[in-house]
């Protein structure tokens, strides 16, 4: 409501004139110009902040009633080009004490979980656009989650520590996420975003070429359903139970290079490739893909990887890494790569030596490299968009030659929708699978996560209703 020296009423006007200046009756030689005005208001911008009729006659007082207007007109522009965006990507202090609990008490200092809570708090006033200030923040989150796992694993569980576990579980994993967006997402997501776009038409031509060789159907409406079906694919990761414990045992996927550095002796060498198993095929890979693999620096930020189940196979898109396989949540995709095919076999294939590795990398929104480089997965699209029944040989070679994704900014057990095993739930407890559903069973009630038994195309159990 703005506010006037002027009443409408004979009252009114009383009140007014006891606390409103005779703006006429100010002498012409201390009148102040608007210059000095604006020059003034910013000694007085504590009292615009929170605005009062005593804080607006103060004003008035000081500078002016037409100054004051001014100012205020000012201020409001200000107010609203400047306007920020408020970071965003982690929980607020509010909705991490709804999941994880309260702060306990300490009669010194602050608990650990108080520096979190508060250092959410403080998350929530910076700008989103501040990059660097976020990743500091991001990295101060971390050193206190540390500190309360630290101090959580020395002391005896207490009521609702199981609670907070699971929560500063999930926030670390969101933390990291939103460290690498910070740090490294314009480095790889945004940038092979930004080069599958610029290389899209390039390679649309190139798919033409291909169908029309083969004398199959080249249009554009047959090109965007193909690719339709390859964006709407789920993304899964097959493996044995033996690394399903792992899991368990901790969230988070971890790559070679994780391992590689914690393995270093002391004199700074890294293992040797054997023990490593394989290691010089991931270097080359990562290499091709861009990376630098004995970069310290960055081996927490490097991919992990998994497969595009575009044709749905019950058994995972890449079953010979391992009899059950992981489901993703569709968000991930935001801050994926991907290749058509392994990168192990894409940076040997003698028809790209001669190709940047830019052209060859696809993103959520531009697939077009899948098609361009993946001729089996091609012929089986276009026969599924044409509704006809693919070439047994091209099915059995879209199988083996699967399309890969790399999970930029980590890859934890709260990014997994379901698990899945190739067993029935009525044959979970015999001799051959007792073991293995033991396994599931402990992992499905540590994350929550539903299991789907007898294959991808099996029955959903929730994690609460496995005995």
């Amino acid at each position: 409501m703005p506010f006037s020296a002027k009443s409408s009423s004979k009252n009114d006007a009383k009140s007014a004139s006891k606390n409103t200046p005779d703006l006429k009756s100010l002498d012409s030689d201390n009148a102040v110009t608007e210059a000095e005005a604006l020059e003034e208001s910013s000694h007085h911008s504590s009292l615009v902040d929170n605005l009062t009729p005593g804080k607006v006659l103060r004003l008035q007082q000081t500078i002016g009633n037409r100054a004051v207007q001014r100012m205020l007109q000012q201020r409001s522009a200000e107010a609203t080009s400047g306007s920020i965006q408020r970071a965003v990507g982690l929980p607020t202090k509010d909705e991490a004490v709804q999941e994880g609990g309260k702060a306990g008490y300490k009669i010194i200092g602050k608990s650990a979980y108080s520096k979190i809570l508060s250092a959410l708090e403080d998350f929530r006033k910076l700008d989103e656009a501040n990059q660097d200030a976020i990743a500091d923040k991001c990295v101060q989150i971390q050193g206190y989650i540390r500190e309360w796992l630290g101090s959580s694993n020395r002391t005896k569980n207490k009521k609702g520590d199981d609670r907070k576990r699971f929560f500063i579980g999930k926030l670390r994993t969101m933390v990291k996420i939103k460290y690498w967006e910070a740090k490294y997402k314009h480095k790889t997501v945004d940038a092979a975003k930004t080069n599958a776009a610029q290389n899209s038409g390039q390679n649309i031509m190139l798919v033409k070429q291909k169908l029309l060789k083969d004398q199959l159907s080249a249009s554009n409406k047959s090109i965007d359903a193909m690719l339709n079906l390859l964006s709407a694919a789920r993304l899964t990761t097959n493996l044995e139970p033996d690394k399903l414990k792992l899991l368990i045992a901790a969230p988070d996927f971890q790559n070679i290079w994780m391992h590689a550095y914690k393995d270093k002796s002391p004199g700074g060498a890294l293992p040797s490739i054997d023990k490593l198993g394989g290691s010089n095929q991931r270097e080359d890979a990562e290499r091709w893909l861009g990376y630098d693999p004995f970069s310290e620096d960055q081996r927490e930020n490097r991919p992990a990887y998994c497969g595009v189940n575009v044709f749905n196979n019950p058994k995972g898109a890449a079953p010979t890494y391992g009899r059950f396989f992981l489901i993703f949540k569709d968000a991930i995709k935001s801050r994926a790569t991907f290749t058509a095919r392994d990168t192990f076999a894409m940076r040997k294939d003698p028809d790209l030596q001669g190709l940047p590795s830019v052209q060859t990398i696809a993103s959520a929104d531009n697939m077009e490299a899948i098609l361009a480089h993946n001729e089996g997965v091609l012929r089986v699209l276009s026969a599924m968009v044409a509704q006809r029944q693919a070439e047994e040989a091209d099915l059995r070679r879209a199988y083996v030659i699967y399309i890969e994704a790399q999970i930029h900014g980590g890859l934890s057990m709260f990014d997994v929708e379901e698990v899945v095993v190739q067993f029935t739930y009525d044959d979970r407890n015999k001799d051959f699978n007792g073991p293995d559903y033991e396994t599931v069973k402990t992992f499905a009630k540590k994350y929550n996560i539903p299991v789907r038994f007898g294959g991808g195309n099996g029955n959903l159990v929730t994690a609460n209703a496995l005995n």
